[in-house]
């Protein structure tokens, strides 16, 4: 819905930035959909869970395309769900870690980002859904059973 506040939002609003440029890669233009599918950062992040969760290679050209791309893969119905979530806690990830760069200076680590959506997404899939007997173990292996 274009609400975030990025960059290239708050110019768009007329509100004085020192940079459009994004804060993960430094080489695109600040917007969401920089941020979750252009950015080089992002492209790592995606790779990473397309071969973790054995899916063909995630590309989006937008928030809308990630977050509906568990409809379009060919997993189960429960694999659908834990893809999903893993989606949408991917792209939170990805906005904290713009966030922590821009607010804390804090540096971008691939490998920080890729674990915490691992542990997140166990974490919620686990407590969240009939599968309260998953081990960390099978679950870093691979996503999906």
């Amino acid at each position: 819905m274009d609400r975030l506040p990025t960059r290239g939002t708050l110019e768009r609003r007329n509100i004085p930035v020192s940079d459009s440029a994004c804060a993960l890669c430094e080489v695109g233009r600040e917007t969401v959909d920089h941020i979750m599918t252009g950015c080089g950062i992002a492209a790592v992040v995606w790779e990473h869970i397309s071969r973790w969760c054995k899916v063909p290679p995630i590309f989006g050209f937008s928030v809308r395309d990630l977050l509906e791309l568990h409809k379009t893969t060919k997993l189960g119905v429960v694999e659908k769900e834990a893809f999903h979530g893993i989606i949408t806690i991917a792209c939170w990830r990805l906005w904290k870690a713009k966030n922590e760069k821009v607010f804390d200076g804090k540096e971008v680590i691939v490998k920080e980002i890729i674990g915490d959506i691992k542990a997140y997404g166990f974490l919620w899939f686990k407590y969240r859904s009939k599968h309260k007997t998953l081990a960390w173990s099978i679950w870093c292996k691979f996503a999906f059973m």
